[in-house]
């Protein structure tokens, strides 16, 4: 039977202590944990957050989490990425979902006034998603806006790309131009053409602003897409792997198998007994 479609937003306050496996949403992520603590395991990395952290997770990252205390409170945001990116344009503010360059860190502590002024927006944001009154959604984002703007403003640093320069600039524009294009036939050949520039050159500063390989973002970019129709559609494998951009299925599960350590059969087996409706877990 097919499954509903992902939210384009979804903002909820969660109270629950339970541990959750490895699973995918098709968003970026915000999370700030307003009581308790917990471990977050992100791509195999192990991490510990607490009271008044906030983390960003983007959907090509695998992650997990298991609480570390009985009270644990949180409230979470995921945001559909096509939706996001239309409303927030800035590389800058952006970059804290989409760049992970090897210094990168998901999580980072607010101290008070920015944990409150955290929270206040937070709360306001799923006041409008619970409600859903007439413009919700740009509610939510204008709250997220604010949130962005104010982090970046009082923890510049911890953002990963922090000024505008030309190499920054051309960076940006690539990672959006795959974005909008990664269904298609895209090679590094095409985007240097594409983009006018080298093609090694184009290899070597997008890795660096960005924590991933042209290659790799691409194939992310599609497997990312692959998950989201093997939890939201009928589609076979071979259906998937076409519509998600890859040449032939061998090549899709041998690239699904590396970044989710299963093939893309087990990976709905394992993962529609978890959807409810059209709720992002």
């Amino acid at each position: 039977m097919k499954k509903s479609i992902s939210e384009t937003i979804k903002a909820y306050r969660a109270d629950d202590s339970l541990s959750q496996s490895y699973h995918f949403h098709n968003g970026y992520e915000l999370i700030f944990i307003e009581k308790g603590s917990s471990e977050f395991i992100i791509n195999d990395k192990q991490m510990h957050y607490h009271q008044n952290d906030i983390i960003f997770i983007n959907q090509m990252e695998r992650h997990q989490m298991r609480p570390l205390s009985d009270e644990y409170i949180r409230y979470v945001i995921i945001f559909e990425p096509e939706y996001f990116d239309q409303f927030i344009h800035d590389h800058m503010l952006c970059s804290i979902f989409k760049q992970r360059p090897a210094n990168f860190q998901n999580g980072f502590h607010l101290p008070e006034p920015s944990a409150a002024f955290a929270l206040e927006l937070l709360k306001a944001c799923v006041n409008e998603c619970e409600n859903k009154n007439q413009f919700f959604k740009m509610a939510i984002m204008s709250n997220t806006l604010a949130l962005l703007i104010h982090l970046y403003r009082n923890f510049t640093s911890l953002f990963p790309s922090v000024r505008t320069n030309s190499t920054t600039a051309a960076a940006s524009n690539i990672q959006n131009y795959i974005d909008q294009h990664y269904l298609e036939d895209l090679s590094v050949d095409s985007l240097a053409k594409e983009f006018h520039l080298n093609r090694y050159y184009i290899m070597e500063f997008f890795k660096d602003v960005t924590g991933y390989t042209l290659k790799q973002y691409i194939i992310l970019k599609r497997i990312s897409y692959a998950k989201n129709l093997l939890y939201y559609s009928d589609k076979n494998v071979s259906e998937i792997a076409a519509a998600s951009g890859f040449n032939n299925v061998s090549n899709f599960i041998r690239a699904f198998k590396n970044h989710e350590k299963v093939t893309p059969l087990k990976f709905r087996n394992l993962n529609h007994v978890h959807l409810t409706g059209g709720d992002i877990l």
